[in-house]
């Protein structure tokens, strides 16, 4: 018995087919239009040049076959994804890329727990693709181990691991696209995502309120600022610094960066308490610590770039 992905596209199987030849190293075996075929009167002419049926044969034996169905029954592929497994990183990189052009990627190529190379899209076509490098060795001319269909229960592979995995990647290409910084390299729990969370918020709600007095200009805040040092027309700046550096944390993209910002403004804030002998400075030397213990746990860069165990 052989398993093999069938695809259909809508009109563009000729030039699918070709791109994947270069693409993926393969050889077209067999590319039959309507119009060379028993059903050329039965098709409008427009339709008689389009692909009946392809075959391409990739390395080790496997086949991609597609063709374009008939005007009017073409449906764009739902709840599967072409899985293509690759010996080397390089590689992988080189395919995933080209695949990607033009197309829509859905998990940025990246090392994961259990790849080396892992990433998920669809290309210009409309066809999803999985591309995987689960060990890294050296280039060979069989670097293109296979392309297999996952959907569903109906999944295949060359060995038992890639057989369970199924499942879940097919699971995975159907969660809506994360962004590369949303990508996480290091996994992490639900728990310690919402736990970092949490941390995240408290000095951000602190320093948001923080601003807002700025802005308010209590009473209260400008007899503190009188004592600290500092004029009062410095009090608007030092809140519009204070609440964009908030927001700068809260972007998943340039939290890093708002991190470095809130930590900066916090150690002057920490300095001035120490300079006036007024015991707050504890407070803010807390609230550093707390931007970047949750920006530890919920950002897989961080955990990636500093690791707490090999």
């Amino acid at each position: 018995m052989q398993l093999n992905p069938y695809l259909l596209f809508n009109g563009q199987c000729e030039e699918a087919f070709k791109f994947y030849e270069k693409c993926l190293g393969g050889k077209i075996e067999t590319l039959t239009t309507f119009g060379n075929s028993p059903m050329a009167q039965k098709m409008p002419a427009e339709w008689r040049g389009k692909v009946m049926h392809a075959c391409l044969k990739l390395g080790d034996g496997m086949i991609l076959m597609g063709s374009d169905p008939p005007p009017g029954s073409y449906q764009a592929p739902q709840g599967f994804s072409v899985s293509l497994s690759v010996k080397d990183p390089t590689e992988t990189e080189r395919i995933y890329n080209e695949l990607a052009q033009d197309g829509k990627v859905q998990m940025p190529i990246q090392k994961t727990f259990w790849s080396v190379r892992f990433g998920m899209l669809v290309d210009r076509f409309g066809i999803p693709w999985i591309v995987n490098c689960e060990h890294a060795a050296p280039q060979t001319a069989g670097n293109l181990e296979q392309a297999q269909v996952h959907g569903g229960l109906a999944h295949f592979g060359r060995d038992r691991r890639t057989r369970h995995r199924g499942v879940f990647m097919n699971s995975v290409s159907q969660t809506p696209a994360t962004t590369p910084s949303a990508a996480s390299a290091v996994p992490a729990s639900k728990g310690m995502i919402w736990t970092g969370r949490v941390l995240s918020a408290l000095p951000v709600a602190l320093m948001v309120f923080s601003a807002v007095l700025k802005f308010l200009k209590p009473a209260a805040v400008m007899q503190s600022f009188a004592r600290f040092g500092y004029p009062e027309s410095e009090i608007f700046l030092l809140g519009v610094l204070e609440l964009l550096s908030c927001v700068v944390y809260l972007i998943p993209r340039t939290a890093v960066l708002g991190a470095i910002l809130m930590t900066g403004y916090l150690g002057g804030a920490t300095a001035t308490n120490v300079r006036v002998g007024d015991p707050s400075y504890i407070m803010t030397v807390t609230l550093g610590v707390l931007v970047w213990a949750g920006l530890f746990l919920r950002d897989g860069r961080l955990r990636e770039l500093l690791p707490l165990r090999s």
